[in-house]
């Protein structure tokens, strides 16, 4: 049984519905369980069993002296430690990916911004993370191993570790229970076919795109319908448009949709494309989205470019295919249910504590 201190940095600490919100609380929990002693330093946090919550980041030097010598593992590039979990990709990089959510006459404006000292703190933060030479760094996918390499990080300090998705928790039997219910309470008809885009920031996630397609869908007499999940209602009114606010059982959004659209200007992962596919909704995702690397497109799902000049064409297309095709999007929701299932969250558990023995190893033999 492992008796090792695991100090975790993470500027929020609590369940959030689904997503990324999760994964830190998910993981803690699952390290508990075998036997870890498990401590977590937050901003804001809610307490759970097995784990010690340790609240203000403020407080480091104090809180991993109290403890002794944990192994500190960082949750959001916060500050040095010897694991650093990058779920979010390097901010340098995102900024600059950031930028083709924005009219080009708009990218001087927001380079300026990044001059602004929340920005510099970030930067100048990251640049000491980096220059670590312990440190080692588990970077969501291959998309953002890339930018670890291009800011000059060793590759034999990187190792990538996918997400895992809860294969029993998100399930096609239990998304689609009361899915008659939930399309009536949309306003959905007979018909219809709803496509989801789960989303909290609405123009990264590029929901200009689907404004467009749809829009012309609409003017084609296609049945289509986009379904906006997520915090921010968007700013515009159609017939095609249904809003859902964030909701903590998604599951029954997935259940009750037909597809799930992400044409995302940035995303290091995206749980939620995983979490579909998990529930057999076909899935159609940005090739700027890390989890495009676990997506076979035209197999288990489709992948497109969204920077292209024929980008809207693309999705146009896929989206009209998949509107009146009942047999394509069960083929590729049975596909992607089954790719799920080769990444289950126990399977991420364990390669995550492969990687904090290795480090316990290295350090004792340091």
């Amino acid at each position: 049984m492992p008796t090792t201190d695991l100090l975790f940095f993470v500027e929020h600490f609590r369940l959030a519905g689904s997503g990324a919100e999760n994964d830190a609380v998910n993981l803690c929990r699952s390290l508990a369980e075998r036997g870890y002693r498990v401590h977590v330093l937050a901003d804001t946090a809610d307490d759970f069993e097995n784990i010690t919550v340790h609240r203000g980041l403020d407080r480091a030097e104090d809180v991993m002296a109290s403890i002794g010598r944990p192994l500190t593992i960082d949750w959001g590039m916060l500050r040095p430690a010897d694991l650093h979990r990058i779920g979010g990709g390097i901010h340098r990089h995102f900024l600059r990916y950031n930028l083709a959510a924005y009219p080009r006459w708009m990218h001087w404006f927001k380079r300026l911004e990044w001059r602004k000292s929340k920005h510099a703190r970030s930067l100048a933060c990251e640049d000491r993370i980096l220059a670590n030479a312990n440190a080692t760094f588990l970077p969501i996918s291959r998309f953002v191993a890339a930018q670890l390499q291009a800011s000059h990080v060793p590759e034999e300090r990187i190792a990538v570790l996918y997400n895992g998705v809860d294969t029993d928790l998100f399930t096609p039997e239990r998304a689609r229970r009361g899915r008659d219910e939930q399309r009536a309470r949309w306003g959905v008809r007979d018909g219809d076919v709803v496509f989801a885009f789960v989303a909290h920031n609405l123009r990264l996630k590029n929901l200009s795109l689907l404004r467009r397609v749809f829009s012309r869908l609409h003017r084609e007499g296609h049945p289509a319908k986009l379904l906006v999940i997520g915090k921010h209602r968007p700013a515009w009114r159609a017939e095609f448009l249904i809003y859902q606010p964030t909701t903590p059982d998604i599951h029954s959004c997935y259940g009750a949709a037909d597809a799930l659209v992400h044409p995302s200007f940035y995303d290091a992962f995206a749980n939620v494309v995983f979490e579909a596919m998990s529930c057999e909704l076909p899935a159609i995702v940005s090739d700027r989205s890390g989890v495009s690397e676990l997506v076979t497109s035209g197999t288990d799902g489709i992948v497109l470019t969204v920077t292209e000049p024929d980008s809207d064409a693309r999705w146009l297309d896929q989206i009209r295919t998949l509107a009146t095709d009942e047999d394509l999007r069960s083929r590729l929701g049975a596909k992607g249910r089954q790719t799920t299932t080769k990444h289950p969250t126990g399977q991420f558990v364990d390669r995550f504590v492969e990687q904090v023995e290795n480090k316990i190893r290295e350090r004792n033999s340091a």
